[in-house]
């Protein structure tokens, strides 16, 4: 039975049982894979596929390293955009993109700029940014332009040391990006050294209507912001088994730079949630639980006032293939876009049809 209470804050927490409403969750839902995007070693080059989107006429967008490409919902390339440098079209380190009016817009964290293109590639403006990044995500929801950037380079968090709540803030952002509103902070666990930093909370959003649903912490806990109002309107969650931390996980990261080697302590569990995705008036919560290695993960459903309706396992074709769903993107239509590693590292995206669920 769902438990609604309130916080002290004044917004609903909504505690779901472990089991959904739906008398089969649990099912294996299995996919069927239509087609296939490779590097072919010329026009695309593949390090990390990740950001995946589908514009509204249905082209496929992503970002891998310093690029953004689109193909169509075949899986034919239609264009490559942006180049190294600093000049008309180019850029050193690209943020996020999103969709208005017709064109794709990409914001660049160096230099500072908003670059817009159509479908095809074709630069038609670029405006030089007064709103500087990193931001970790942007969507034009509600008939406006939102972004989440990571504040901890603007913050006095980066001169201390130990675990660490820094925020993150969600900006409500001019059409020309000459001016913003910063409307929510939202705390997230970072371990910090010597102004060194390694996030220890997931981050990830997705915008529906006038609402931004957030993950930001290791454990399994979706936030609804009313972007309207900058109020947290609910908190939703379930019981959930978390997974221990693999061999490299427990090992620990060792990040080395000028200023010698960075090695945060060790996790003992991965994050609960690792995507979130709006789906047939739903949303999905790709959580970390999987079997048959990577290949079977499950999926729990929400309706959109967090009442924990069904669940189910993804089922992936090929079991050596890594799909990274969190990544992924799907079409009104039931198309799974997901990019995926092999045994040797090498990456793709598959192109799948959902069956009925």
């Amino acid at each position: 039975m769902m438990i609604v209470s309130a916080s002290a804050a004044g917004q609903a927490v909504i505690d779901n049982p472990a089991k959904p409403a739906a008398k089969n969750a649990g099912r294996t839902v299995a996919l069927k894979e239509t087609g296939r995007i490779r590097d072919d070693g010329e026009k695309i080059l593949f390090q990390a596929p990740q950001r995946l989107a589908l514009a509204p006429d249905g082209t496929l967008f992503f970002m891998d390293g310093p690029r953004l490409y689109a193909f169509t919902g075949d899986g034919k390339l239609v264009a490559q955009f942006l180049k190294a440098g600093e000049g008309p079209g180019e850029c050193q380190y690209p943020d996020a993109f999103f969709f208005e009016q017709g064109r794709v817009r990409v914001e660049a964290w160096v230099p500072p700029k908003v670059l817009d293109f159509d479908f095809n590639g074709k630069l038609l403006k670029e405006t030089k940014s007064r709103v500087p990044g990193p931001f970790w995500y942007l969507a034009r929801t509600d008939g406006r332009i939102f972004g989440v950037r990571d504040e901890i380079r603007h913050s006095e968090a980066i001169f201390r040391e130990g675990f660490i709540e820094a925020p993150y803030a969600v900006y409500e952002i001019a059409p020309d990006f000459q001016n913003c509103r910063r409307i929510y902070d939202i705390p997230v666990l970072h371990y910090i050294a010597k102004s060194r930093w390694w996030r220890r909370g997931m981050i990830t959003f997705v915008a529906h209507e006038n609402f931004l649903f957030i993950v930001h912490t290791a454990e399994y806990k979706v936030a609804k912001l009313d972007l309207r109002t900058g109020r947290v309107e609910r908190v939703f969650k379930r019981p959930y088994p978390r997974r221990k931390a693999g061999p490299e996980e427990a090992a620990g990261e060792k990040i080395k730079d000028l200023q010698g080697t960075f090695s945060p302590p060790p996790e003992e569990y991965l994050f609960d949630i690792l995507g979130l995705h709006v789906v047939e008036g739903a949303l999905w919560v790709v959580t970390s639980t999987a079997r048959e290695g990577e290949s079977q993960r499950l999926i729990d459903v929400f309706d959109f006032d967090g009442r924990f309706a069904d669940s189910f396992y993804l089922g992936f074709p090929d079991p050596k293939k890594r799909p990274s769903l969190g990544w992924g993107a799907i079409s009104a239509g039931g198309r799974l876009f997901v990019p995926d590693e092999d045994e040797d590292g090498f990456w793709s995206i598959g192109i799948y049809e959902i069956p009925k669920r």
